[in-house]
């Protein structure tokens, strides 16, 4: 928890963006994780908006394990933004569940 609080400060106060993979990592493109609720608390912390990007085609450039990049095609989408400003921690749980509906849904039929 103190990690993810020093980030939100980072975030605050350098008005940096950060890239969070929610489900700890990447995932084969057909099978989607447990999305955990670490980026919803930093940008609740932080006041700022969660932006959903959905990949597809990471797992075919270098596989879990693998130790090789090959070419292929990665393909992306972003999603609408989701305000956080008015969240209160204790609803992060709905906030990853937002980011993950809208994942999903741009994802379509890859998942």
């Amino acid at each position: 928890m103190k990690t993810l609080a020093m980030a939100a400060e980072a975030i605050r106060e350098k008005h940096i963006s950060v890239l969070i993979f929610p489900e700890g990592g990447r995932s084969e493109d057909s099978h989607i994780q447990p999305f955990k609720d670490g980026a919803a608390y930093i940008a609740i912390r932080a006041g700022v908006p969660v932006l959903p990007v959905a990949l597809w085609g990471t797992w075919d450039v270098l596989p879990f394990g693998g130790g090789k990049i090959r070419p292929a095609n990665v393909r992306l989408r972003v999603g609408e933004p989701i305000d956080t400003s008015s969240a209160k921690l204790k609803q992060r749980g709905e906030v990853t569940e937002q980011v993950r509906q809208q994942i999903v849904s741009l994802l379509g039929e890859h998942v």
